[in-house]
C-alpha cells in the first residue's frame, strides 16, 4: 500500500506535468510574476530574493485592479468589471504588470450549437441562432444591487490590503513562529473563500458557475499566490533553521490549506497549481501512513479543476510533445483513473467515492459546456468532445456501481451532501448528452440517452424523496437548506437541459421528434405540479420560464429554413399547431401565470426569429410570404416593447431589444424590398424600414442607451433594404443614414461603403465614396480604401454605358498597386475581384476596339504572371477570359475572330497548366467566337465555325454541362450563315431552325426558338440565291404569327421582322420570283397598316419603296403602289430624311411635287410635323 501511494506522485508527474519537475522541491509549470515563478525559487532554495520580491509587488494587485471608480465610467467600473466575464470578447493576457499567466488564445470558447443562421449577408442562415438569443454577461439594472456590489468590492479590496500587510509584517520581522504562519495561510484560505460564498445576489446563488469576473479572478488568484509564497516559506525555514522542527500535523495542514486556497480560485491555471501542492505534498509524506494525501485531497484537486474550467483554459489541441491533457476534463479523467488503479492496486483508502466522481463529472461538464451551457468546441475539436462524453458516461456507470455496491452492502450515504452529488451527477450528465451528438461511437454498456438518463434520476428521486427531504434537517440547518436549494437547482437544470435537447440538430424530423418529446416532458412536469400524476414529489419542479423558454425553442426550431425540403412542408402542414403559432400561446400562458412577475424578453427574441423563417414554408405563409409574416413580426415587437413600458419584461441582456429589431430589418431587407413587384411596395418597405429604425432610436434614448442600441448589423440590414428598394432617392437616404450612424456612436464599416456605392449605381458618386475613404486614411488611417472599395468602383465604372473609360479604370488599377507595393499592406494587395472588374470594364467601354481589347488582353497577361509568381492567391477565372471574348464579339476588328480563337486555346491550355477545371471554356465562350466569326469577312468563317460548334457539342455529348448551347448560340450559328455570303446560306439557316426545333420538341425548352432567330433565318434567306427565298421567308413569318396567335408570346412580330421580310422579298430574282415577291410585298404592307402588333417605323415604309423599285421596273406600274405606301407613312407621321430618298428613286414625280421639296432637294426642319410627329428619336434612320 505504501509502495503505491509512492507511485501516486510519479505518476502525477509522468502524466500531468508539461516540464519535469527538479529533483527536489516544486516548481510551478507557469510563467507568471509571483515570487516563485519570477525569481525561479525553488523549494530548498533560501528566501532573500523571495522576501525581496515579495516586498516590492505586495501592492501590486492594488494598482493591477483597482475597484473604486466613478459610476458613470462605463469601461472600468467595478459594476462593468464584474459583469464582464472571462468568456467575453476582451483578453485579461495582458493585464496590468503582466500579472496574470498567459493563455493560448488560439482555442476560444465559441458557441457551435446553432440552431439557425439568420444574419448572413447573403442568406436568412447565416448567423448562429444562440448567438441570436443568448445573454450577454449579467448587469445588475437594480440601483441597490450595484450600490451593494460596489461595497463588497470595497470591502474585499480592504480586507486583502489587511492581510497583505499582516503578511509583510510577518515575513520582516526576526520571529516567526510556524503557527504564525500556517494562522496567516488559513486566513488567506479563508478571505479566498469568502469571495464566492459571501456573495450572496440572486444571481450568484442561480448561477454558481458563471464566469467570474476580472476583480474575482484577479484578487483570488493573487490572494492565493500569497498563500503559497507563505507555504514556501514555512518550508524553507524547515530546511535552513533545522533547530525548529515543524510537527508533520503542521506542515501537513498548510499543505491542506494552500490546495484548499487553489480551490477556490476562478483561474484557468487553478487546478494545475492545486496539483502541484498536492504532488510535493504526497513526496514528502507519500510514505507515512499517518499523515499520507487521503482521498480528499483529491476531492480539493477535482474543486480546483472545477474553477478552471469555469474560466479560461487551453482547449484539448493545445498539447507538449508528450501528449500530456490540456484541458481541465481530461485532466480530471486522468486522476479517476489513477486513483482506481491505485485503489484496485490494493490501497482501500482511496477508493473514488461517489463525491468524487460527481466532481469528476462536473468538470468534464464544465470543459464541454460553457455558463450558458453552450458547447465550447467545434471544428477539429468535435472528435475531442465526442470522447469526452463517452467518458462522462463512463464515469457515471462508475458512479452507479458504486452506489449499488453501498446499497448491496447497506452503507448507503444519507447525507444532504450526499444526495447533493448524485443529482448534480445526473444532471451535469443530462446537459452534455443532450448538446453533443455522439454518432455512432457508443459502446453497448455506455449507451444512453439523455432522456434515459432523466428517467433515471426521476426514479431515484422518486425513491429517495422522503430520505433527501429528511436529511435537511441536520444540524447546521442553514448549509442544510442551501443544499437544498441547489438540489432543487440541479433537478430544474436537467429538466431545462432535456427540454431544449439537441437544439443544433441536422435535420427537420430530428427537430420535430426533439420537439414532440419536449413536450411530452414538459406536459409530465405540469402534470406533477397541478398533483395530477402519480409518481409525486416535492422535488419535482413546476415549469418555469426557463423550461417555458426551453420548450419555444424546441419548437420554433423546426422552422429553420435550412431544413426546407417539398415532403417536410406538407408535414407542417398537417401539424395540429403551428410551431410559431404554439410558441406564442406559451408565451401568453406564460404571461397570465407570471402576472406581477417580469419575464426575460429573450423569449420574445427566439419568437421574433422564427417569423424571419417563416418564408421558407409555404405550408404557412400560404402565398403571402412577406406582407403578412412582416406585419405579424411588427405586431409582437409593438407587444414586446409595450410589455416592456408596463414593467412585465426585463432584459438581462441589452442586445436582446436590438436582436428583435434585427430579426424584423431582415425581413424588410431580405424579403419585403427584393421580392416587392412594384415601385410603390419597394417605396412602402424602405419607409416602413425607416420608420422602424427612428421606433428604435426612441426606445434606445428613452432608456438612456440601455436597451435597444442600433449596431453595425442594423445598419447593414438598413442599408441592404434602400438597395434593394430601387427608389430613386435610396442613394440620399443612404447618405443620411451613414451619418446617422456616425452621430450615433457606430463607424461605418468596409461593407457599409460597399454597400453604398451599389446604391449609388453612379461611378463618379463611387468614387466620391472612394475618395471619402481615401482622405481619412491620409488623416488618421481610421478607414482603408481596401481593394475590395477599388474593385466596387472599377465595377461602377464596368456598369456604366456612358461613362465608362479604360483610363479612369486603369488609373485607379495603378493607384492601387501603387498603394499596395509602398505599403506591403495586405488590404491594398491586388486580387482577382480587382482583376476580373477591371478586365471587364475595360471590355465594356464604349471605345471597343483593337486598343481597349489589347489593353484588356495585356492586364489579362499580368493577371496571370502575378498568380504564377504568387502575388496574387487566385488566378483569372472564366468570367475574366469570357469578358474579353465578349467584347471581341462586338468588335468590328478585321482580325477579331483570330483573336477570340486564340483566347478560347489559350483557355484550354491555361485550364491545363493550372490544373483547374473551372477555366476551361464554356458556352459563353464559345458563342462569343461564334458571335466574333459572323462579324468577321473571313471566307473561311463557315468552315471555322462549324468546326468549333461540332466541337462544342461532341464534349457536351461527353458530359460537359458547361457546353450545353443555348438560344443564343444557335442563333450565332445562324447569322454565321446569314453573313457568310454563301448562295445556300438560307437553306442551312434553316437546317440550324429545324435542329433547334426538334430538340425543343424532344424535351430542351430553354432553347425553344423565338422572334428573333427566325428574324435571323428570314435574313439568311433574304441574302441566299435560292430561288425559293421569298416562299421559305414567308412560310417562316406565317408560322411565327400563327403561333403567336395562339399564346406563344416570344413570337410576336415586329418591324425590325417585317422590314427583313420585305428586303427578302426585293432581292428576288427570276421573273417568277419576282411576281412572287410582289404578291408577298403587298401582303406585307396590308399587315404594316391593319396590324396592331407590328409597330410601323420609317424603316419598315423605307424597305417597302426600296423593296418596290427592284420588283417593279414600269414606274406607272409602280406607281399607285408607291403612292398607297407613302400615303401611309405620311398618316402614320413616319416620314424622315430615308424615305424620301426612296420616294425619289421608287416615284421622282411625286417626290419632286413635295411642297417642301424645292430643286429636288429638302430640309429636314421643313417636313410638316403632322408627317413625321411619331418618329422615335432612337429609330430614325
Amino acid at each position: 500500500m505504501m509502495s503505491a501511494r509512492l507511485r501516486t506522485a510519479s505518476f502525477f508527474r509522468a502524466t500531468h506535468r508539461r516540464r519535469p519537475l527538479p529533483a527536489s522541491g516544486i516548481s510551478f509549470g507557469h510563467q507568471t510574476n509571483c515570487a516563485l515563478a519570477a525569481t525561479a525559487v525553488y523549494w530548498r532554495r533560501g528566501n532573500a530574493a523571495l522576501v525581496h520580491h515579495y516586498q516590492t509587488s505586495s501592492s501590486r494587485f492594488v494598482h493591477a485592479t483597482p475597484l473604486i471608480f466613478s459610476k458613470n465610467d462605463d469601461a472600468s467600473s467595478p459594476f462593468s468589471r464584474l459583469s464582464k466575464s472571462n468568456s467575453s470578447g476582451s483578453s485579461h493576457d495582458d493585464t496590468s504588470g503582466g500579472a496574470r499567466p498567459k493563455r493560448n488564445n488560439r482555442h476560444t470558447t465559441a458557441t457551435t450549437a446553432s440552431i439557425s443562421q439568420v444574419f448572413d449577408d447573403d442568406d436568412d442562415n447565416d448567423a448562429s441562432y444562440y448567438n441570436n438569443y443568448t445573454t450577454d454577461a449579467y448587469d445588475f439594472e437594480n440601483e441597490e444591487e450595484t450600490s451593494q456590489l460596489q461595497l463588497w468590492h470595497e470591502t474585499k479590496e480592504s480586507e486583502f490590503q489587511q492581510l497583505d500587510a499582516q503578511t509583510t509584517q510577518l515575513l520582516d520581522s526576526s520571529i516567526k513562529s510556524t503557527n504564525a504562519i500556517i494562522s496567516q495561510i488559513q486566513q488567506w484560505n479563508e478571505f479566498i473563500s469568502s469571495i464566492t460564498t459571501d456573495m450572496n445576489f440572486d444571481f450568484r446563488t442561480k448561477h454558481p458557475y458563471y464566469p467570474p469576473s476580472e476583480f474575482m479572478t484577479s484578487i483570488t488568484y493573487d490572494a492565493a499566490e500569497k498563500a503559497t509564497c507563505l507555504l514556501m516559506h514555512l518550508t524553507q525555514r524547515q530546511n535552513q533553521q533545522r533547530q525548529e522542527k515543524i510537527p508533520p500535523s503542521l506542515e501537513v495542514q498548510a499543505y491542506k490549506s494552500v490546495m484548499n486556497a487553489w480551490s477556490n480560485v476562478f483561474h484557468w491555471s487553478s487546478g494545475d497549481r492545486c496539483e502541484e501542492i498536492l504532488e510535493v505534498y504526497g513526496q514528502k509524506f507519500g510514505g507515512d501512513m499517518n499523515y499520507m494525501p487521503s482521498i480528499d485531497d483529491y476531492k480539493t484537486v477535482m474543486k480546483a479543476h472545477l474553477k478552471s474550467c469555469s474560466s479560461r483554459y487551453n482547449t484539448s489541441t493545445d498539447r507538449g510533445d508528450s501528449g500530456a491533457a490540456a484541458s481541465p476534463g481530461e485532466k480530471a479523467l486522468e486522476i479517476l483513473n489513477l486513483l482506481n488503479n491505485v485503489y484496485t492496486a490494493g490501497d482501500l483508502f482511496l477508493k473514488p467515492d461517489v463525491e468524487l466522481y460527481s466532481h469528476t463529472i462536473a468538470v468534464v461538464k464544465n470543459t464541454l459546456l460553457d455558463w450558458q451551457l453552450r458547447r465550447r468546441f467545434h471544428g477539429s475539436d468535435v472528435e475531442f468532445e465526442t470522447e469526452l462524453s463517452l467518458e462522462l458516461l463512463s464515469v457515471l456507470e462508475q458512479m452507479e456501481g458504486t452506489m449499488a455496491e453501498a446499497a448491496t452492502a447497506g452503507e448507503h450515504d444519507a447525507t444532504i451532501q450526499s444526495f447533493h452529488y448524485i443529482i448534480r451527477a445526473y444532471s451535469d450528465a443530462i446537459a452534455v448528452v443532450s448538446r453533443i451528438h455522439l454518432g455512432n461511437k457508443h459502446s453497448a454498456s455506455i449507451e444512453r440517452s439523455s432522456e434515459q438518463i432523466l428517467e433515471t434520476l426521476e426514479q431515484f428521486i422518486t425513491s429517495n424523496d422522503d430520505a433527501i427531504i429528511l436529511s435537511a434537517g441536520g444540524e447546521d440547518e442553514a448549509a442544510d437548506n442551501a443544499i437544498f436549494e441547489e438540489i432543487k437547482r440541479c433537478i430544474e437544470g436537467a429538466y431545462s437541459s432535456q427540454l431544449s435537447s439537441r437544439l443544433s440538430v441536422s435535420d427537420f424530423n430530428t427537430a420535430l421528434a426533439n420537439a414532440t418529446t419536449s413536450e411530452q416532458i414538459f406536459h409530465r412536469m405540469k402534470e406533477r405540479s397541478d398533483g395530477i400524476a402519480t409518481n409525486k414529489s416535492k422535488l419535482f419542479p413546476a415549469p418555469t420560464p426557463d423550461h417555458v423558454q426551453a420548450l419555444i425553442r424546441a419548437n420554433i426550431e423546426c422552422l429553420s429554413g435550412q431544413y426546407f425540403q417539398p415532403e417536410f412542408n406538407i408535414t407542417l402542414e398537417n401539424i395540429e399547431e403551428l410551431p410559431h403559432l404554439k410558441a406564442q400561446r406559451l408565451l401568453k400562458e406564460l404571461e397570465v401565470q407570471q402576472a406581477g412577475r417580469p419575464i426575460d424578453g429573450s423569449l420574445y427574441s427566439d419568437i421574433a426569429w422564427a417569423y424571419t423563417q417563416i418564408p421558407y414554408w409555404p405550408s404557412i405563409h400560404k402565398g403571402d410570404k412577406y406582407n403578412s409574416t412582416t406585419k405579424s413580426a411588427r405586431e409582437l415587437l409593438e407587444h414586446t416593447m409595450h410589455q416592456y413600458s408596463q414593467g412585465s419584461i426585463i432584459f438581462s441582456s441589452v442586445g436582446t431589444v436590438s436582436k428583435i429589431y434585427n430579426n424584423l430589418f431582415s425581413l424588410y431587407s431580405k424579403k419585403m424590398a427584393r421580392n416587392s413587384r412594384n415601385m410603390k411596395g419597394k417605396e412602402a418597405a424602405m419607409k416602413q424600414c425607416l420608420a422602424l429604425f427612428d421606433d428604435m432610436e426612441y426606445w434606445y434614448e428613452e432608456s438612456d442607451g440601455v436597451i435597444a442600441k442600433p449596431d453595425s448589423h442594423t445598419f447593414g440590414l438598413i442599408l441592404k433594404t434602400i438597395f434593394n428598394s430601387g427608389f430613386p432617392s435610396s442613394f440620399d437616404c443612404a447618405k443620411s443614414i451613414v451619418q446617422r450612424m456616425a452621430g450615433l456612436g457606430v463607424q461605418a464599416k468596409q461593407r457599409d461603403y460597399l454597400i453604398l456605392m451599389k446604391i449609388a449605381n453612379d461611378p463618379t458618386k463611387a468614387e466620391e465614396i472612394l475618395n471619402r475613404v481615401k482622405a481619412n486614411y491620409d488623416r488618421d488611417q481610421s478607414e482603408k480604401p481596401s481593394t475590395s472599395l477599388y474593385s466596387e468602383c472599377i465595377s461602377a465604372y464596368a456598369k456604366s454605358r456612358h461613362q465608362n473609360s479604360p483610363s479612369k479604370v486603369m488609373y485607379l488599377f495603378n493607384e492601387l498597386d501603387q498603394l499596395y507595393q509602398s505599403t506591403g499592406d495586405p488590404d491594398f494587395r491586388p486580387d482577382s475581384k480587382l482583376y476580373g472588374a477591371t478586365i471587364d470594364a475595360i471590355s465594356k467601354s464604349k471605345s471597343k476596339g483593337h486598343a481597349a481589347i489589347r489593353q484588356a488582353m495585356k492586364l489579362l497577361d499580368k493577371m496571370e504572371n502575378d498568380f504564377d509568381s504568387g502575388l496574387i492567391d487566385v488566378g483569372p477565372n472564366r468570367y475574366a477570359y469570357t469578358s474579353i471574348l465578349s467584347s471581341i464579339s462586338q468588335t468590328k476588328a478585321p482580325d477579331g475572330h483570330v483573336l477570340a480563337e486564340d483566347l478560347l486555346r489559350r483557355m484550354n491550355n491555361r485550364s491545363r497548366h493550372v490544373n483547374d477545371k473551372e477555366i476551361l471554356p464554356d458556352t459563353v465562350a464559345y458563342t462569343a467566337l461564334l458571335q466574333a466569326l459572323a462579324r468577321s469577312r473571313s471566307p473561311d468563317k463557315i468552315d471555322t465555325a462549324k468546326k468549333w460548334f461540332a466541337e462544342m457539342e461532341t464534349r457536351y455529348a461527353e458530359g460537359n454541362s458547361d457546353l450545353k448551347p443555348n438560344k443564343i448560340t444557335y442563333t450565332a450559328l445562324i447569322n454565321c450563315w446569314r453573313s457568310s455570303g454563301r448562295p445556300d446560306s438560307g437553306e442551312q439557316a434553316q437546317q440550324v431552325l429545324e435542329l433547334v426545333e426538334q430538340r425543343c420538341q424532344e424535351g430542351d425548352h430553354e432553347i425553344k426558338p423565338d422572334a428573333m432567330l427566325y428574324s435571323s433565318v428570314i435574313d439568311a434567306w433574304s441574302r441566299g440565291q435560292s430561288t425559293e427565298k421569298v416562299e421559305r421567308a414567308w412560310d417562316l413569318y406565317s408560322r411565327m404569327r400563327e403561333q403567336y396567335a395562339n399564346g406563344n408570346i416570344d413570337m410576336k412580330p415586329n418591324d425590325i421582322i417585317m422590314s427583313t421580310l420585305i428586303k427578302c422579298c426585293g432581292f428576288a430574282q427570276g421573273e417568277k420570283s419576282k411576281k412572287k415577291g410582289l404578291k408577298v410585298l403587298l401582303q406585307c404592307f396590308s399587315e404594316v397598316t391593319s396590324s396592331k402588333n407590328i409597330g410601323q417605323s420609317p424603316s419598315t415604309f423605307y424597305a417597302l419603296l426600296t423593296s418596290l423599285s427592284r420588283l417593279v421596273g414600269d414606274d406607272a406600274r409602280r406607281r399607285p403602289v408607291s403612292a398607297a405606301i407613302f400615303e401611309a407613312c405620311v398618316k402614320a407621321g413616319q416620314l424622315n430624311g430615308s424615305v424620301l430618298n426612296a420616294l425619289s428613286e421608287c416615284q421622282p414625280e411625286l417626290y419632286v411635287k413635295l411642297p417642301f421639296v424645292v430643286n429636288g432637294r429638302y430640309r429636314n426642319e421643313d417636313i410638316p410635323t403632322e408627317w413625321r410627329k411619331n418618329i422615335r428619336e432612337t429609330r430614325q434612320a
